[in-house]
């Protein structure tokens, strides 16, 4: 199995009704390949963990890259696991900044979600502990 996790920022033309559309789209097409994960949008930035088989995440994110509702995408990394993180979820989604900016204060210092500053294991233990708070 194959964990990857990524950031980027949204384009100013989507709305949050078609993040919502996003959103459901990807839980159905997750379901069929058994992807699961944890998104995190605020402040125009996503923060996603996507976890499957490999070939599953490779051409998931193939896809991710080219989907024109966001731009500036940056892989914070990937790796082998044994053990989802995200095993229920087939994508958990949290937007609440209240939330987020508390944990992220309290895990890193930083006052504000900043994604770009997060390293791939940071970004992964702030995704996995919001994903308690849905």
């Amino acid at each position: 199995m194959k964990q990857l996790v990524y950031t980027s920022i949204i384009d100013t033309s989507v709305d949050f009704e078609e993040i919502h559309r996003l959103l459901t789209k990807a839980v159905e097409n997750n379901k069929k390949k058994s992807i699961t994960g944890m998104m995190v949008y605020s402040n125009d930035y996503f923060l996603q963990c996507i976890e499957g088989e490999a070939k599953d995440i490779d051409e998931l994110f193939k896809k991710i890259v080219k989907d024109k509702r966001h731009y500036d995408i940056k892989l914070l990394g990937k790796k082998d696991i044994e053990k989802r993180y995200f095993d229920e979820w087939n994508l958990g989604f949290i937007n609440n900044s209240k939330y987020i900016k508390k944990l992220i204060e309290t895990k890193t210092g930083v006052k504000e979600f900043e994604p770009y500053k997060f390293d791939y294991e940071n970004a992964r233990d702030i995704l996995y502990k919001l994903s308690f708070m849905i």
